[in-house]
């Protein structure tokens, strides 16, 4: 081989190994930026979660806006307010997917209007604000200060235990139960000190079984067919723990009268509420209920189903 083709062939396989090294290089370079451009994708826009909903308030839900836009914002939820002049425009708004949602009405009336469905979170924190309008007014239409009365109730009963119990164990079989906040448990009491209470984790809970009223016209049955029909909102419920002397569970309801009453109010009842009418407790529904004498004699009337 002459140096002139020996020349050649050097200056041949050193240009393409150059070649083919740049080619290198650069298709890895591409690739981290292809790798890095994919995390950023992925951590600011598949992973988002905040959700955004364009929301109307009519002039008289107008004063929920901002509280219910505040709660909404701590839960993850960004809302936008859009005053809205009157309900019907509001709710061709929502036909046409210009708002989200329509929030009329005000304290037990208020109304959310939706195309077919309403997010979670938007619907617990309208229920969570509705309920401190209506408390509030109630409140202060009988001269109590709302934030007095809260203060009242910051409050949680101390529990002094005669016979401490290993805490590990009470954490692993008990505290899920009762995580609930309606948990119904056997105490035992000092007979020297009645303040003085133990949870006993170790007994069954006892069956308690009212007796039969002898008070007729202030029984539950005679209200139900003698009582003023009124509507009722519930606000919220607990077991109590033991049922009437037909055997029917007993609940804490915690209503909100609004139809069929001079002035709405809030009040705070025993009931008996029949495994048939489960479906219906919820926060929010909508009860027909009968009232008797007195503005705390209600007693809801399962059977009639659910209020308009």
């Amino acid at each position: 081989m002459n140096s002139q083709r020996l020349i050649g062939v050097i200056a041949t396989r050193e240009f393409m190994a150059r070649i083919r090294s740049r080619t290198f290089g650069i298709t890895t370079a591409l690739t981290v930026i292809a790798i890095g451009a994919y995390i950023l994708l992925q951590a600011y826009v598949f992973n988002k979660s905040t959700t955004s909903l364009d929301v109307g308030f009519t002039s008289a839900a107008q004063a929920i806006s901002a509280p219910v836009k505040a709660e909404a914002a701590s839960l993850g939820v960004t809302i936008t307010v859009h005053p809205i002049g009157s309900t019907a425009a509001g709710q061709a708004d929502v036909r046409s997917g210009t708002l989200d949602a329509l929030v009329s009405g005000s304290g037990a009336g208020t109304t959310v209007t939706v195309q077919s469905t309403v997010d979670p979170t938007m619907q617990t924190v309208l229920n969570d604000v509705a309920r401190e309008q209506v408390l509030t007014e109630y409140l202060t239409q009988h001269g109590l200060p709302p934030g007095d009365v809260e203060g009242q109730l910051a409050f949680s009963v101390s529990v002094n235990a005669l016979a401490p119990i290993n805490a590990e164990r009470v954490q692993e079989i008990v505290i899920p139960q009762l995580s609930s906040g309606s948990a119904v448990v056997a105490v035992r009491v000092d007979p020297a000190d009645h303040s003085k209470v133990a949870i006993d984790f170790s007994s069954e809970v006892p069956e308690v079984t009212l007796a039969r009223t002898t008070d007729n016209a202030h029984s539950a049955a005679y209200l139900l067919a003698n009582g003023k029909p009124i509507k009722v909102v519930l606000v919220g419920n607990q077991p109590l723990g033991k049922k009437n002397a037909d055997g029917v569970e007993m609940y804490a309801l915690q209503l909100t009268a609004y139809e069929g009453v001079d002035t709405p109010y809030q009040l705070t009842v025993g009931n008996p509420v029949p495994a048939s009418a489960l479906p219906l407790l919820f926060p929010g529904s909508k009860l027909h209920a009968r009232l008797g004498d007195d503005p705390n004699a209600v007693v809801v009337d399962w059977a009639a189903g659910s209020a308009a």
